[in-house]
Formats: structure tokens, sequence, C-alpha cells
């Protein structure tokens, strides 16, 4: 059984001009990269196995990855974009302009063509307004991964709108060599015979794993004996409206102290190139 930290990667956003793992622009990686760590075959993306894995997910209806995908369009016609909208997509309006801004699946589904009339709002011309981020918070939008456990994500997943999310399949991921789980540091200054007793269950948990796939099971019948404390991998991509409403409650006094951890290292990562982040 192996034992990591949680730990945060941001792989997108159209807060900075800084070089991304992904870019919004060209989101077609970003895209199969989410997909891909769902099944954990992020060791097979190529410089052009994206054109076959998304026109493969297509196919299976396999839509909610592209979700990760966010595009902002304005129009200098007030209330010109406005009747065309769906519940997944976010307006917003000043004296001159309105602005929408959404995931992929919903502008290729729901927006009617005609929008295709504005003006669609690449991350460095985002960027280079700041001012654009005190008129349209909901434009800008933050893409980023998240190792933590089974117990966090399900949490995670209670945010539901408007945030986009891929997880790590126990369903389709066969964890043949061993179970991987977080780190608990709430035992360090507890009785050891506690720590020990936790400790001895996780491995329990793991041999009758291991067990049910040696003898046939598949891994969707077999991980109803993982603990919480797997490790689970999850991309998590929403607006800046919306992440700092996470941050505040998961970083609450009465959040779980993993999640606070999670969240203080999301800040942290944010803050690298939008230092005002939790200050506006």
């Amino acid at each position: 059984m192996n034992k990591v930290k949680q730990s945060v990667k941001i792989l997108a956003t159209n807060l900075t001009a800084k070089e991304m793992p992904f870019s919004y622009d060209h989101p077609e990686k970003l895209i199969e990269y989410a997909g891909r760590l769902c099944y954990k075959t992020e060791e097979r993306q190529t410089t052009d196995s994206w054109i076959r894995f998304l026109e493969k997910r297509r196919e299976q209806g396999h839509k909610s990855i592209f979700e990760h995908a966010w595009e902002v369009w304005t129009n200098e016609r007030h209330d010109y974009l406005s009747p065309f909208l769906n519940s997944f997509m976010h307006i917003e309006k000043d004296k001159w302009y309105e602005t929408v801004a959404g995931n992929r699946v919903a502008f290729d589904e729901e927006l009617n063509p005609m929008v295709r009339d504005g003006v669609q709002l690449k991350t460095a011309e985002l960027a280079a307004d700041k001012l654009l981020i005190k008129r349209f918070p909901k434009a800008f939008a933050i893409t980023a991964h998240f190792v933590t456990n089974r117990g966090i994500t399900h949490e995670f997943v209670r945010h539901r709108f408007p945030v986009s999310f891929s997880q790590e399949s126990t369903r389709y991921v066969r964890y043949k060599h061993g179970i991987t789980v977080i780190d608990q540091d709430w035992f360090k200054d507890k009785d050891l015979a506690l720590s020990y007793s936790y400790q001895s269950f996780l491995h329990k948990a793991e041999d009758m794993y291991l067990y049910l796939l040696d003898n046939g099971v598949p891994p969707q019948i077999a991980r109803d004996v993982l603990p919480h404390a797997t490790k689970a991998e999850i991309i998590v991509t929403t607006h800046l409206p919306e992440w700092i409403h996470i941050v505040k409650q998961r970083s609450a006094p009465e959040a779980h102290p993993q999640f606070r951890e999670l969240m203080d290292m999301f800040v942290t990562e944010v803050k690298k190139f939008y230092p005002k982040f939790m200050e506006d």
C-alpha cells in the first residue's frame, strides 16, 4: 500500500496570459487529459492523440469532459445574447456590453448560432484588461487538478452547479499492484493504538480488494471494499465567483481538515498568477 500527500495543480485559466499546462483557447488537449484521468491513461496522451480520443468520446456520448473547455463571448448589442442562453451559461452586463461565458457543451448544444455574431475573447485579451475581472467576474474560470481521497471528492461534487468534474474511476481503474491512500495526519498526535488500528484496517481492505481481483471479481464490484482514504484524482472547472464560494465554504473551521488543507493549497497556487484572489 502506497501513501501520498494531497496536492493541487492549476491546469488552465484565463485570469492570466502566463503559460499554463493547457489553454482554453485551444482546449482539445485539456479535454483529452480530463478524459484520460478518469481511466488513468494519461501516459498515452501524445501530440495528436486528442483527435481520435475526442471523436470516440463524442460517439459514446461522454460529453461531460467537454465541459472543461471554457468560452467567453461578448457583444455590443445590449440584451442581444440574453434570449439564447441556457442555465449553464452566465451572462453579465454593463452600460456598453453584455458578456456570456460557459462551457463548450452549453455553447455547442444550446446556444443559438446567431450569438456567433459576437466576439469570442481569448485568454490574452481577457488577462490584459484587469478591469474586466471587476466588470465580468463570471467570464473568468480556473481548471484545477486535485489529488485527494474519495471522501473529499464526494464532498467536492456536491458543488454541482455551475461546476464541472472529471474524476478517477474505480469502476475502470484496476489497482492490481495495490491501492494508494492519502496520508492521514489526524492520528499523529493521538493514541498509538488508534493509529495502529486505522492502518491495520487499510491494509486489510487492500488485501481483500486484491483477493477479489485475483479471483475474477471485476474492479467495479471489488471497489466496494475500498476505504474513503483511497487516493482519488479529480479535475474541477468553474468560474471565479464559484471558486471563491467553494474556498470560503471548505475553509471554514467546521469543514473537513483535509478539505481545508486542500483549499489552502489551491489558494496558494492561484495567488501565484492572481495575487488578489480571495481579497477582492
